[in-house]
């Protein structure tokens, strides 16, 4: 699954808007085709699939996905536009301190309350893959993002990798990716701390939000 997003926000309105190209492949083909046409779930399944890409939060406007393109041939690629739109995402503190939510940008399928410690059995993930985010943020004007101590965050092991940073491209532009992949079909109890490692990186993602800091203009 690849997700691109350009996200043009204005500090003015305060307003998010997300124009994104979702393209699956295999596995997450066959898991999200419907749900996203037909909005259809399997039960079974673990219901961090079932994460709309749009559902940034309760006040995100939603569009219709568009399918651009549905092949019923392996490995089943299909290309989905979404346009939505947010007004809550974005904190002003003061005339020129600003901060924007992440929360529920990065939506990858982890394992929630995973327990490495004292595991007898051995731990299958789903099937073997790669789950990336790239959101390219365009502001309405300059602004300088905070720098992070912790990012970029690179984490390899026989689990997988998972990959997290955020880089500011041009006074008006900042680049956000993360990308998850699972690169075994089976963890030993031993090994289980090695999935434990990368899910809990991604669940500190998942909360993060951004300092943006407007530039005076001569």
């Amino acid at each position: 699954r690849i997700t691109n997003s350009k996200v043009t926000v204005n500090l003015n309105s305060q307003q998010v808007s997300f124009d994104t190209k979702l393209s699956l492949s295999g596995q997450f083909s066959t898991i999200l085709r419907e749900f996203y046409q037909y909005h259809s779930q399997d039960s079974t399944l673990n219901e961090r699939y079932y994460r709309h890409v749009a559902a940034i939060s309760v006040n995100t406007a939603t569009e219709e996905p568009i399918i651009l393109q549905h092949n019923l041939q392996y490995p089943f690629n299909a290309e989905l536009r979404l346009k939505y739109s947010d007004n809550s995402l974005i904190t002003q503190v003061n005339d020129s301190v600003f901060i924007v939510n992440l929360h529920n940008w990065v939506q990858h399928v982890i394992t929630d309350n995973f327990n490495a410690t004292g595991r007898q059995l051995p731990f299958y993930p789903d099937f073997e893959g790669t789950d990336t985010y790239h959101y390219y943020l365009e502001f309405n004007e300059p602004v300088k993002i905070s720098r992070f101590k912790d990012l970029p965050l690179e984490i390899g092991n026989e689990f997988g990798s998972y990959t997290f940073s955020i880089e500011q491209q041009s006074p008006t532009v900042v680049l956000i990716h993360s990308v998850f992949k699972i690169g075994t079909p089976r963890l030993l109890p031993q090994q289980a701390g090695m999935a434990a490692q990368i899910f809990n990186s991604i669940k500190q993602v998942e909360a993060a939000t951004l300092k943006v800091i407007r530039l005076q203009q001569e």
